[in-house]
């Protein structure tokens, strides 16, 4: 199988075989950077991601050679809520808008006055927040890019559209839009018309379970080994996240029938179960995806991660990996900080579009390692929080997993979450859990193998929460949530 992820700040490709082992030396990598801007804008041009994936394909031809001969079927794992309007040839009116973007808040708050949004937030499983279709297609309309637009795409579409000419889009991704109905699994009507689309062809068709296509002229031309290939239709990070760390109901030594839930820190955040249900009735603050007619996904996201951490060691002038090692020394709750992590404004569980990261408590011998400690403690206390939410929606506290590249990083940041949620939790050895989780989809697509669970799930290892960390953090949690209320309400 060659499985590819499309993250929101590199692509990845590596070739796996049947029982989703990596072939060794096959990995593929390309970095490429978002735009951002001080009005809230953070864009990719089409042809810088589209670029990106080429460029790994060419890497991968070189590493793998004629083994790619052997390659049976191709699956994609693609960011979510990514959005761009589309001319009558196709053509991206405007860079894509990723999950980071807020410039179409004045939009959604004109959307909360007009629509009912807790029961739109049920069927669909979202809020009504710029980061989603239905305010950003108000707010292309309303741009100059706009008036060229007929239809409206995003990057899983764009991609797999650029590879194979195909144009449909798997329920798992429509699902990220905003604009899907979960019970029923089509688009939702009441949204339709309170966007004029009743009818249109704008939004992309949904593709039935399973559907793939081959490379077209162009694409085999330059990658002749993949030509007879199927690919399949790309499926959403999220489930994939979750499908390559073996999360599925149950947890050995849990207990039987114990949820389990992959908590990952890539740029962004987010803690995700899946369910035996398309449409799980959600608590405030938690979203929600079909991703087929008899499983579902539901869990909590924050635009706080890696990322924040990042710009917070650059603002400080530092090496992040020497502030990670350093605050492990600092004794719990001494520096006294309390901090807002909302750099990118905030989606869950609050979804304060025009929020922005706050520190309060600074003082003239505060360090940057203790600033940088506070910011991680905070986005491990938001977790906390998202934890609590998803256990109330699923009756009982979940059996976390923790992966991705900033835990993969940091030997504090597991720590850190342990200590938050007030439980042990295992942080898995698969450091590319979302690219693992499509060569096993597609696995599963291509009936190679009869289920995901068939596929052995990688190792991981326990992380016990510390009793005083646990205490400091249960104190800045309280701080925070004073802070916040009298920021953000």
């Amino acid at each position: 199988m060659l499985a590819i992820d499309v993250g929101s700040s590199s692509v990845r490709a590596a070739v796996f075989d049947a029982r989703a082992r990596q072939r060794r030396g096959s990995v593929a990598r390309a970095a490429y950077r978002s735009d951002s801007d001080e009005g809230g804008a953070v864009t990719v041009p089409l042809d810088r991601l589209t670029g990106a994936l080429g460029d790994v394909l060419d890497q991968l031809v070189t590493v793998v050679g004629r083994d790619l001969d052997r390659v049976e079927a191709a699956g994609l794992s693609v960011f979510l809520h990514s959005f761009t309007g589309v001319d009558a040839r196709g053509r991206a009116v405007a860079p894509l808008r990723t999950w980071a973007d807020t410039t179409a808040a004045a939009e959604a708050e004109r959307l909360r006055g007009e629509l009912d949004e807790a029961a739109i937030w049920q069927a669909t499983g979202a809020p009504l927040h710029p980061s989603l279709w239905p305010a950003r297609i108000l707010a292309l309309r309303a741009s100059e890019a706009g008036s060229g637009a007929v239809a409206y795409r995003g990057a899983p579409e764009l991609l797999w559209r650029s590879l194979t000419g195909a144009d449909r889009v798997d329920v798992s991704l429509a699902s990220g839009t905003g604009l899907l109905d979960r019970a029923t699994g089509t688009w939702h009507g009441g949204l339709l018309r309170a966007l004029s689309l009743d009818g249109s062809d704008a939004l992309p068709e949904l593709a039935v379970r399973g559907s793939s296509a081959v490379l077209g002229r162009r694409a085999a031309a330059r990658w002749p080994a993949l030509r007879r290939v199927r690919w399949f239709a790309p499926w959403s990070d999220g489930s994939c996240g979750n499908v390559g760390l073996g999360l599925g109901v149950g947890l050995a030594g849990a207990g039987e029938g114990t949820p389990r839930a992959a908590l990952q820190i890539g740029t962004s955040g987010a803690i995700r179960s899946l369910v035996a249900t398309p449409a799980p009735r959600l608590v405030r603050g938690l979203f929600a995806h079909r991703l087929a007619p008899d499983r579902g996904l539901i869990g909590g996201q924050l635009s706080e991660g890696g990322g924040t951490l990042e710009a917070v060691a650059r603002l400080l002038g530092r090496a992040q990996g020497r502030l990670d090692r350093e605050a492990q020394a600092v004794v719990p709750g001494a520096h006294g900080l309390t901090v807002l992590p909302f750099l990118a404004g905030e989606r869950g569980p609050g979804y304060h579009a025009r929020a922005r990261g706050s520190i309060d408590g600074l003082r003239l011998g505060t360090s940057a390692v203790e600033v940088y400690l506070a910011t991680a403690e905070s986005i491990a206390i938001r977790f906390a929080e998202l934890d609590r939410r998803l256990a109330a929606a699923l009756g009982t506290p979940a059996a976390v997993v923790a992966s991705g590249g900033a835990v993969a990083r940091s030997a504090l940041l597991p720590e850190l979450l342990a200590a938050a949620l007030g439980r042990s939790i295992r942080v898995s050895v698969e450091g590319e859990a979302s690219l693992r989780g499509a060569a096993i989809r597609t696995l599963v697509a291509a009936g190679l193998v009869a289920s995901e669970s068939a596929v052995p799930e990688p190792l991981s290892r326990e992380v016990q929460p510390n009793a005083a960390r646990s205490h400091a953090l249960a104190v800045a949690a309280d701080r925070q949530a004073r802070l916040y209320e009298a920021r953000l309400g």
